[in-house]
């Protein structure tokens, strides 16, 4: 898993909320889609994780966050050069569920739509980058974090250990930076040009919206 080219573009129009909540609510259009494209058991597993997604508590229940984390983390994993032959590929959950496979970024994302989906707001999470320190070395990784409060010592949601612990409980992991869909922040600062400068994150939206119209 590489980092993300950084862009210093301004100017990205704010990506609309509604972009986001398709998953739970897959069209035929979408599961005919991901059908075609990954072969017949694409469709059932896209049907099969909106059910499950709607079984999922509202955004006030605590058990929310745990449930996402372990809808996601069913996902068999798969490195991209694998999965997609190619060096960086971040999946939409749409992707990542119909092909049942993903690497980190993916787990990351498809759990910060489920919770956005379930009412979670933005400012209470943050794909993160980080260094994470593995038995043989250190890579790099990615994880979604959710602050119940601001200034809160957030949850991590990973694949790599699934349990549901506080930042501080993970030594093994050393933040890079992170962002959400409003924005970017690098050693706990909010950067000018919010989220709009990662451009696999941009690139990623357009395509969430190309599908949401299916």
């Amino acid at each position: 898993m590489n980092p993300p080219r950084i862009l210093m573009a301004a100017g990205l129009a704010m990506w609309a909320w509604g972009a986001q909540a398709y998953l739970a609510e897959a069209g035929q259009g979408l599961v005919q889609a991901m059908t075609q494209r990954f072969g017949p058991a694409a469709g059932e597993r896209l049907l099969a994780w909106q059910r499950a997604s709607r079984k999922l508590p509202a955004a006030k229940d605590p058990a929310l966050i745990d449930r996402a984390n372990m809808l996601a983390n069913r996902v068999p994993y798969a490195e991209d050069i694998d999965a997609w032959h190619v060096e960086e590929h971040w999946s939409t959950p749409a992707e990542f569920v119909a092909r049942n496979a993903g690497d980190c970024e993916d787990y990351t994302i498809a759990k910060y739509f489920s919770l956005r989906e379930r009412g979670v707001a933005a400012d209470k999470l943050r794909l993160v980058y980080v260094r994470a320190k593995l038995r043989d070395r250190t890579d790099n990784h990615m994880v979604l974090a959710y602050y119940p409060q601001p200034e809160a010592d957030p949850l991590v949601l990973d694949n790599i250990d699934p349990r549901l612990l506080r930042a501080s409980q993970r030594p093994d992991l050393s933040p890079v930076f992170s962002f959400n869909d409003e924005h970017l922040w690098r050693d706990g600062q909010a950067t000018a040009g919010g989220a709009s400068q990662v451009r696999r994150w941009r690139e990623l939206q357009e395509r969430v919206l190309r599908e949401r119209r299916l």
